[in-house]
């Protein structure tokens, strides 16, 4: 495997692994009574959207290098939401996760040639 791809794994097993602390991250953003109500269901993309609308006032303002985190943390739950409602399961969630981190890595790319 060449090193390019060795470290685009590695990076992606990360990612993989530390989901669970970005989400529980995330949840924190939110009143206990919204906490409460993020189930993963499409329903709570709804709490989600909102509280996106609120803290962004546009694309650029989301897209900020001072927001990776956050941006990232929306994407694994928005993907979470996806799988779950979906009955994900082996390859499926492979997939999903796997397109959430490449949209982690578009946005990333994005904010570097902003800053440039």
């Amino acid at each position: 495997m060449n090193r390019l791809k060795q470290n685009s794994r590695e990076s992606f097993e990360y990612w993989l692994a530390s989901m669970d602390e970005f989400l529980e991250e995330f949840v924190t953003e939110f009143s206990e009574e919204e906490q409460n109500l993020l189930d993963y269901s499409p329903e709570s993309l709804e709490i989600v959207e909102k509280w996106i609308l609120t803290n962004y006032k546009n694309t650029a303002v989301m897209l900020k290098a001072s927001e990776k985190h956050r941006v990232n943390q929306v994407a694994c739950y928005v993907g979470e939401t996806f799988r779950k409602s979906k009955g994900g399961s082996g390859m499926f969630n492979l997939m999903i996760h796997r397109l959430c981190f490449a949209l982690c890595l578009f946005l990333q790319a994005h904010l570097i040639r902003s800053v440039h």
